[in-house]
C-alpha cells in the first residue's frame, strides 16, 4: 500500500492548481481591459464640458453604472475560470445570469429614461422608451441561464455515470432507446 506524503499532495495540487489560475489572471485581465478600460477610454473622449449641466449629470450617472457593471463581468468571469471542472462553474454562471438580469433592469430603470432640459425659460423633457432593447437583452441573459441550468444537469449526469461504471467495474455505455 502506497502512502501519499504531504509534500506529494501538495505538490499535485500546485500543479493541478496552477494553470487553473493563469488562465483565471489571463480572463481576468482580458475582462478588465474590455469592460473596464475601455469604456473608460470612450467616457474621456465625450466631451461632457461643452454640454448642458443636465447632460453632464445624466453620463455621470451612466459612466457609474458601466464601472459597476465592469466590476460585476471581471468577477464571475475570474471565479467562472478558477472553478472550472467543478459544479461551482456552473453556479457562477447561473449568478451572474440573474445578477444581469437584475443590474439591467436597475440601470435602464425598467427600460425608461427620462431627462429634464432647461431651454431659455421653459423646460424640455426627453424620454426615451428602452423597453424593447431591455426584453431582448434580459432574454438573452435568460437564455445564457438556461444553458448554464442544463450544463450543470449535463455535469451531475456525467458524474453519476462515472460513479456508476467505477461501482460496477463495467466499461459499457448506456444506449438511450431510440425514439420512433
Amino acid at each position: 500500500m502506497m502512502m501519499v506524503t504531504e509534500k506529494e499532495d501538495e505538490k499535485t495540487f500546485l500543479e493541478k492548481a496552477m494553470p487553473r489560475v493563469l488562465k483565471a489572471a489571463v480572463v481576468g485581465i482580458t475582462a478588465f481591459f474590455l469592460y473596464y478600460l475601455l469604456p473608460t477610454l470612450l467616457f474621456s473622449m465625450l466631451p461632457t464640458e461643452s454640454l448642458p449641466p443636465e447632460f453632464g449629470s445624466f453620463f455621470s450617472r451612466y459612466e457609474n453604472l458601466v464601472y459597476v457593471f465592469a466590476g460585476i463581468m471581471i468577477c464571475f468571469a475570474v471565479a467562472i475560470q478558477l472553478s472550472s471542472g467543478t459544479v461551482f462553474k456552473h453556479v457562477f454562471s447561473i449568478a451572474k445570469a440573474i445578477i444581469v438580469m437584475l443590474y439591467l433592469i436597475f440601470a435602464f430603470d425598467g427600460g425608461l429614461l427620462a431627462l429634464n432640459l432647461p431651454v431659455e425659460e421653459t423646460v424640455v423633457g426627453l424620454e426615451a422608451n428602452l423597453t424593447t432593447f431591455l426584453t431582448i437583452l434580459i432574454l438573452v441573459n435568460l437564455l445564457s441561464l438556461a444553458k448554464s441550468m442544463l450544463e450543470m444537469i449535463s455535469f451531475f449526469s456525467r458524474k453519476a455515470e462515472q460513479s456508476l461504471t467505477e461501482v460496477s467495474g463495467e466499461e459499457e455505455t448506456v444506449s438511450m432507446p431510440e425514439l420512433k
